[in-house]
């Protein structure tokens, strides 16, 4: 669990999970209704927001060609990922109540309050301190897909980022981004070396 300022919004705190948080987190989730623990999966490996995981509707999700569609919010970018295995086989065993992925018992919509109700609980359940919340997850991919070696641009692409800008910041709390720096710098021939 770290935190650092974020470059492009200095008054905010940028809050993720490292793996051991959201190893826990998802051993939580497993104990819950399965639309609660969709809902906690989805949003880390999709890097979906609260709001985009809302509007989710079951057409969204191929079964057949193992693919998800998912609208973004900001800018409205459509992107259509890939299943992984272990998500399918949760989909493929889930039903939706209505015409949303994540809906009430009464078959609306989950509501913004209740569904950040759901994630906060599992995740104070996990151990995870208060004032970490569902856009914790979305902070938590950008940093863990730099860590595992991706480009800046991959992790852009995969948050539905508009601007390069609001990609950067993980770049800040990625180790693995910083070692990747440190090897250019010292590799580039552009690079100025000091003699000593």
């Amino acid at each position: 669990m770290k935190r650092t300022k974020c470059s492009t919004r200095p008054v905010e705190t940028v809050k993720y999970l490292d793996q051991p948080q959201l190893e826990a987190l998802f051993r939580v989730a497993k104990a819950h209704p399965l639309r609660d623990r969709l809902l906690v999966v989805l949003a880390y490996r999709y890097g979906l927001r609260i709001s985009e995981a809302l509007a989710l509707r079951p057409e969204d999700v191929d079964l057949r060609r193992g693919e998800i569609r998912v609208v973004g919010l900001k800018g409205g970018a459509t992107r259509v990922y890939a299943l992984g295995p272990d998500i399918l086989a949760l989909l493929r065993k889930y039903r939706a109540e209505g015409p949303f992925l994540f809906a009430s018992r009464e078959g609306e919509r989950l509501s913004r309050t209740r569904a950040w109700q759901l994630v906060t609980g599992m995740m104070r359940e996990a151990g995870i301190p208060a004032g970490y919340g569902p856009h914790a997850l979305r902070h938590s991919l950008g940093v863990h897909m730099l860590d595992s070696g991706l480009r800046l641009e991959h992790v852009k692409d995969a948050l539905r980022h508009a601007s390069i800008r609001s990609t950067e910041i993980y770049a800040e709390l990625s180790s693995a981004a910083r070692a990747e720096y440190t090897r250019v710098m010292e590799r580039s021939p552009a690079i100025v070396k000091v003699k000593t």
